[in-house]
């Protein structure tokens, strides 16, 4: 029981900070809009990074202030995050979140050039496909065990 609460602690002080960084991240991306020119504001780059991070920055900031006020309650985190690889949750709000986050960061370096744009999503995918064989891994051997414990009881 105490290595659950462990699990909880570091699933919530990570999350804190991942949706922290990337509500901070949105807000300054419009603090930044906020001295543009008009050449930059009409760019169609410019305006989907806009509309990508008028989506993060509620939602990421929502998340993190719901993890900080009822991130001890193991229910109501497994309902938010289900216990899935976050490459197959398409509709959850933490996934919005990212994506949405994802995506500004994307248009925002293709306003400066496509073939940074390209570099960068080239470098995501890689990143998430090591990522991805890295995390899926002890997340399986994680659900097996609990999967385990469940029976046996």
């Amino acid at each position: 029981m105490k290595e659950e609460a462990q699990v909880l602690d570091e699933f919530k002080a990570l999350f804190i900070r991942l949706h922290s960084v990337l509500g901070a991240t949105s807000a300054a991306f419009f603090f930044a809009l906020l001295s543009s020119g008009n050449n930059t504001i009409n760019s169609p780059e410019i305006i989907l990074a806009t509309l990508c991070f008028c989506v993060s920055l509620p939602l990421n900031t929502s998340l993190a202030f719901f993890l900080s006020w009822f991130g001890d309650s193991k229910h109501i985190i497994n309902r938010l995050y289900p216990h899935m690889p976050m490459w197959s949750l398409q509709k959850t709000i933490p996934t919005i979140a990212w994506y949405s986050s994802l995506l500004g960061f994307f248009f925002l370096i293709s306003f400066y050039s496509y073939w940074f744009a390209i570099f960068s999503a080239c470098s995501f995918i890689y990143t998430f496909c090591c990522l991805k064989n890295v995390v899926l891994k002890p997340f399986k051997d994680y659900l097996n065990e609990q999967i385990k414990t469940s029976h046996t009881e």
